[in-house]
């Protein structure tokens, strides 16, 4: 196996844990059902959880912040007509009306955030894209945002929390 293509191998297997666990939330909803979905990555890197998710989906998007990785995605998919990958400045996704993203995901993002006000500004863009009865899958750091603040965020904000995994570690995941 040629070096790059092995890299680029270990690289999308080392995503599994990721993909299993978004996979178990996904089945709270009929594959008939999100066969016509839009999905959403926050932070999506070089594209290593598109790939894998974007069997699941009728369209899904990917968003980051960096250039370069975001051209790395570019290269990675482009063979998968159905991915699209955008670049976002700031916290806002202009590129994205009003309800109209059926589940929103994100992995080692928020923990790249300078701030837990601006996680909270990227949870209320989150809200904007989100259609009714949507779903999030989302991790956040748990030394500067807490499963306190997350769920104090929901009350106020009329999310619905169905699950709160890793409320005592680095890892703090939420549906």
């Amino acid at each position: 196996m040629e070096r790059s293509a092995k890299s680029d191998t270990e690289f999308l297997a080392s995503a599994t844990v990721v993909v299993n666990s978004l996979e178990k939330e996904l089945q709270r909803v009929s594959p008939n059902v999100r066969a016509s979905w839009r999905a959403l990555e926050i932070g999506c890197g070089s594209g290593r959880l598109l790939r894998p998710m974007c069997r699941h989906f009728l369209e899904l998007h990917g968003v980051e912040i960096s250039e370069a990785l975001l051209q790395q995605a570019q290269e990675k998919l482009q063979n998968l007509p159905r991915v699209h990958v955008h670049l976002c400045e700031g916290v806002a996704f202009p590129v994205f009306a009003d309800a109209s993203i059926d589940f929103v995901y994100s992995y080692d993002f928020f923990p790249h955030v300078a701030s837990s006000g601006m996680i909270l500004d990227f949870l209320r863009e989150i809200q904007r894209v989100l259609r009714p009865g949507a779903l999030a899958r989302l991790e956040f750091p748990g030394g500067h945002f807490t499963s306190h603040d997350l769920l104090e965020f929901a009350q106020r904000h009329q999310y619905q929390v169905l699950a709160l995994e890793g409320a005592a570690t680095p890892s703090l995941w939420t549906t």
